[in-house]
């Protein structure tokens, strides 16, 4: 009976999107969540990717069953916690450092810990100030992590200019569009509704300025 309900729990979970034997608790003991997930994953219904974290994998026709990210791996792992990634993913993100990061560190509000994968990879969350995590899973936090990591004598002007830019780029990248965004494509500043003025051209560039503003105080601490 637990098993019927275990599976169809599952079966409405995305493929490829991990999720934590807790998720079941509503609907069955302990014993037979865990009994149920391990007989799925010995049938190669479910992967584990480490202790208590399971996922329905995508297929890959080339590498097969795909494993989920670290990043979201984390993520279960740390309910209640704020992550970062560290100086070095951050200046790499930015295009400061073609240093390829080969171990996987992340920055926590709670306790250092590792987090070992089923694959034999490691996951390493390394506790940090919580001045350290200001801004942390936004654009804006990667470039404050990142002049951290470069420090005061790594921060030049062409590289907050390089920042600057990147960030821009994101905020291009993920805005919504809307119906006057047409005409700025064409160079056109958009009327407004009120008396059919025109807005100011340094109305758009005011969150630009906003940016550059942010990133030159951070660059004088």
């Amino acid at each position: 009976m637990y098993s019927k309900a275990i599976l169809k729990k599952i079966q409405g979970f995305p493929e490829g999107e991990p999720f934590t034997a807790n998720m079941f608790i509503e609907i069955a003991p302990h014993t037979a969540i865990r009994h149920a997930l391990a007989r799925l994953v010995k049938s190669g219904y479910l992967m584990r990717a480490t202790r208590g974290i399971y996922v329905r994998p995508k297929m890959n026709r080339f590498i097969g069953p795909v494993p989920p990210s670290s990043e979201e791996i984390v993520r279960l792992k740390s309910e209640g916690e704020t992550i970062g990634i560290t100086g070095a993913e951050a200046v790499q993100k930015l295009g400061l450092s073609t240093q390829v990061v080969l171990k996987e560190v992340f920055l926590t509000s709670g306790r250092s810990r590792k987090i070992q994968l089923e694959n034999g990879r490691e996951i390493v969350l390394r506790h940090v100030a919580p001045r350290k995590l200001v801004l942390a899973g936004r654009p804006a936090g990667v470039a404050l992590t990142a002049l951290w990591y470069l420090g005061k004598k790594g921060v030049s002007t062409e590289t907050i200019h390089q920042i600057r830019s990147r960030l821009f780029l994101k905020s291009l990248r993920f805005k919504k569009r809307g119906p006057f965004d047409a005409r700025l494509d064409e160079g056109k500043t958009p009327r407004s509704k009120r008396r059919g003025r025109r807005w100011p051209i340094d109305f758009w560039s005011f969150r630009m300025k906003r940016k550059e503003n942010f990133l030159s105080v951070c660059r004088t601490k």
